[in-house]
Parts: structure tokens; sequence; C-alpha cells
């Protein structure tokens, strides 16, 4: 089973480091508004993660990970790729 999990931690890396990095973006929204969202969608899936008990290590990540990619599209937020 450790086998497993450290071979799954390698694939995720591998495929992070190698693959192009994105970023959010919104039409006619500054810095500030940005980071305000971005600390706001972190506290709120978070928040709705504690609340279903989600805690079951790598899945709690993946799933706080889609509640924040929700909530920032939810804001007018697209992800876009950076070469």
């Amino acid at each position: 089973m450790k086998r497993i999990f450290l071979s799954l931690l390698l694939l995720i890396i591998v495929t992070a480091c190698s693959s192009n990095k994105a970023v959010w973006v919104k039409s006619g929204s500054g810095p500030d508004e940005y980071k305000k969202d971005v600390y706001d969608c972190r506290i709120e899936s978070e928040l709705v993660s504690r609340y279903f008990n989600i805690n079951r290590g790598l899945i709690t990540l993946i799933e706080r990970r889609r509640l924040f990619n929700q909530c920032m599209e939810s804001r007018g937020y697209e992800i876009q790729e950076v070469k």
C-alpha cells in the first residue's frame, strides 16, 4: 500500500513539474480584488470540506482544490495557461 501511495505521489509531482503553469484571470479585476477573492475562496473551500467532514489525506486536498476552483469560477474567473 505504501508503495502505491509513493508511486502515485511521484507521478503527481512529475506531472506538476512538467506541465504549463496556469493562472486565474478575470476581465476588469485588479490585484486587490483578486487577492480578496482568492482568500475568500480558500476559506470557503476549507469550511465546506470541514462541514462535510472530508478528512482523508490526499482526498481532502483534491476536494478542497475542486471547491476552490468552483468558487473562483462562480466569481467570474477563468484559468489561463502561461507558457
